[in-house]
C-alpha cells in the first residue's frame, strides 16, 4: 500500500536525469527485502538508503534533513507522516487520493501528483527541486510562505485537542437544543 517501488522506480528516472538527491525510506515491514533487491538493480544503493523502524524520538532529526516529504501509498486516509512533516514546516508531495486533498492545498501547504503517474511525480519533484535550489527572492518567499501555511494548516484544522473541543461544543448543543 505505500508502494515504495514507484519511489524506487523514480529515483531511478530522477538519477538518469542528472538530479543530485538522497532518499530515506523509514519504516519496516514484509516488503523490505524485495525493495533492497530493487535498489541494487537499479544501482541506487549509494542514493537510497531502507532505515527500518525509526522511534518517534528520533523522527525530529530525520525530518530536519529533509528537503522534501514524500509519499508514495496507493490508499491512506490522512496520513500522519505528511501531518508530522506539514507540523514541522517540511514541504510534502503526496498523491491527490482519499483525505490527503483535505490537508495538502496544491501549491499552497504542499503538493499532489497524480497517484501512480510517474512523470507527473518526477515533474512536481523537479519543480520542487528548483524551487529550493534558486538563490532568489522570490523562489525562497514562495517556499517559506508554503512551508508557513503547512504548519498552520496542521496546527489549525488538525489539531486533536481543536477538534475533540469543537466536536464536544458542537455535540453540546446538539443536545441543549431537544
Amino acid at each position: 500500500m505505500k508502494d515504495h517501488a514507484f519511489l524506487i522506480r523514480a529515483c531511478a528516472r530522477l538519477r538518469d536525469l542528472g538530479v543530485d538527491f538522497e532518499c530515506a525510506i523509514a519504516g519496516d515491514g514484509s516488503e523490505r527485502a524485495t525493495l533492497s533487491l530493487a535498489i541494487q538493480e537499479r544501482r541506487l544503493q549509494d542514493r537510497v538508503e531502507l532505515l527500518g523502524h525509526i522511534p518517534r524520538e528520533s523522527m525530529d532529526s530525520h525530518y530536519r534533513l529533509a528537503d522534501i516529504v514524500v509519499l508514495t501509498s496507493r490508499s491512506e486516509g490522512i496520513p500522519l507522516v505528511l501531518m508530522e512533516a506539514m507540523a514541522r514546516g517540511r514541504l510534502v508531495l503526496a498523491p491527490a487520493i482519499t483525505g490527503i486533498p483535505e490537508l495538502v492545498v496544491p501549491g499552497k501547504t504542499g503538493f499532489l501528483y497524480e497517484p501512480g503517474v510517474m512523470n507527473d511525480f518526477i515533474e512536481k519533484v523537479l519543480l520542487l527541486c528548483a524551487l529550493i535550489r534558486r538563490r532568489d527572492g522570490d523562489s525562497a518567499k514562495r517556499i517559506d510562505w508554503v512551508r508557513h501555511a503547512a504548519r498552520v494548516q496542521v496546527l489549525h484544522n488538525f489539531n486533536r485537542d481543536t477538534n475533540l473541543a469543537r466536536f464536544s461544543d458542537g455535540l453540546m448543543q446538539r443536545l441543549a437544543r431537544r
